[in-house]
This record gives C-alpha cells, structure tokens and sequence, in this order.
C-alpha cells in the first residue's frame, strides 16, 4: 500500500472497504494530494497512520489504533465503534474534534448515558451531526442530546436509532431531561422512530430546546449497518405502525412554523 501511495501523486479518494488481512496501514506524505480516505469494515486493521496534509474526509472502523499527526484540512469524521468494552474516552483522544465540520459517529454496542460520562471535548465548529446508535429495549435516549450540549454551533442533528426490540414497548413516564437552549440547529432528523417512551422525549426534548428549529424529519425505517442487507418483512410493519405512532404523537405538538415531515 505504501508503494501504491507513493507512485499514484495524484489520487485524491482512497477506499479500502472489507479489506482482509491487511493489520497496519500508513497514510503519510506531506506531498499526498489525497482528499478522503475510507477503512470502513476493514476489520483486521490494527493500527491507522495518518499524515496527509490536504485530507478532508476520513472513515473508519474503529478509533483503536488511529494515529491522527498532520491532518489540518479534515473537516468531515465518520467513526464506526462496535466493540463492546472499548471506553468512548479513546475517541475524545484520538480523533481532532476541535475541527470537524461534519461527524457521523455509528455507536453500536454503547449506553445513551455512556455518553454522558464520555468528556467529549467541545466541537465549536460542527455543523452536522449524525448519530447511528444501538437501543436496547425503551432504554432512555436522553443521554444522546449531550452532543448538541458541546455542538454550540450545530445546524443540523441526524439521529438513527436501531432498536433491539421494537415490540417491547415499556409504559413509563416520560422524562424531559435537563433543559439546555441551542440557538442554531435547524434541522432534526430522526430515522427508526417507533413511537416509545424514549422516541418521544427525545423528539419533545429538541421542540422545547432548539430554539431555531425550521424542520423535523421522521423516517420509521430501520437503519442497516450494511446497506445491502434486505430488509424482513416484520421489520416492513413496524415502519407502518412507527408512521402512525408519528402522525398521532407528534403532528399534534409541532408548531406551525415548523415544517414537519414523516417519510
């Protein structure tokens, strides 16, 4: 890979999915023109060098190994965490959050008040938002809303929420959270809506706080790690009744300058 790199000075977009048996990777140059480099699902990387000074985009599948050295261009960070026992503080230490414009951050095997206690740093430059996070049962989402406490300047915020159990539906109150006003996130989207306790507050929590919301967007269908996975046919009527469960829950409580849609 070195070689290839060092021979192709004009490549500006590397992809290296689903690559096997490929342990240590070194991206670094401080001739490379290289713009965007994508590790996603590489899963036998164990540690990633990155030294590219016109490098605007990176994906990867874990934090774990990721050296970050010369990287002043990159504004956009997609992160894929799917192990269990990895502490989310490997992320506030390894990534260079402080400059990202746009994040994606896919936590699959984490609690929503895992993140709470996680220090992220501030991110006073991210624009966008989005956030792939496994849910076990009606556990409280509220945790979630810690990014748009430390994304002052947060325009729009993406929430895709794949539920363990989407029939398990536990009756509680629910729960406002703590209330934090943010002036400039204009756009929420919310994918795998089903119409819990925990969909709801989450969705309750942004009307009451963001003050400058223009548009809501729910999408009930379920959020596919691997884009080419089918999709069953139970999980075809739970989008129906998460439709329903919007169109009943929230058109009633959604002001009128805002524009609301369900997909």
């Amino acid at each position: 890979m070195e070689f290839f790199l060092r021979n192709c000075t004009s490549l500006e977009q590397l992809v290296l999915q689903c690559i096997d048996q490929l342990s240590n990777l070194e991206v670094c140059g401080p001739s490379l023109v290289l713009k965007s480099l994508d590790t996603r699902y590489s899963f036998d990387l164990k540690s990633i060098r990155v030294s590219a000074p016109n490098l605007t985009s990176l994906a990867v599948s874990t934090p774990k190994g990721l050296v970050l050295e010369n990287v002043p261009m990159l504004v956009d960070l997609n992160i894929l965490c799917m192990e269990t026992k990895m502490p989310l503080k490997v992320l506030t230490l390894n990534c260079c959050f402080s400059q990202l414009e746009i994040l994606t951050l896919r936590l699959l095997m984490h609690k929503a008040h895992d993140i709470v206690r996680s220090n992220f740093p501030e991110m006073l430059k991210l624009k966008k938002l989005t956030v792939d996070f496994s849910a076990d049962l009606d556990e409280s989402l509220l945790g979630l809303t810690t990014f748009i406490r430390i994304s002052p300047n947060l325009e729009e915020f993406v929430l895709m929420i794949d539920w363990s159990e989407v029939s398990s539906w536990a009756s509680r109150e629910v729960n406002k959270g703590t209330p934090f006003p943010h002036q400039h996130i204009k756009v929420f989207k919310y994918l795998g809506y089903y119409g819990h306790c925990s969909d709801l507050e989450v969705v309750m929590f942004i009307l009451e706080n963001c003050v400058g919301l223009q548009e809501i967007i729910i999408d009930p269908a379920i959020p596919l790690v691997f884009l080419h996975e089918p999709r069953e046919p139970d999980e075809l009527d739970y989008e129906q009744v998460g439709r329903s469960n919007a169109k009943q829950q929230l058109e009633p409580i959604i002001p009128p300058h805002i524009t609301f849609a369900i997909q």
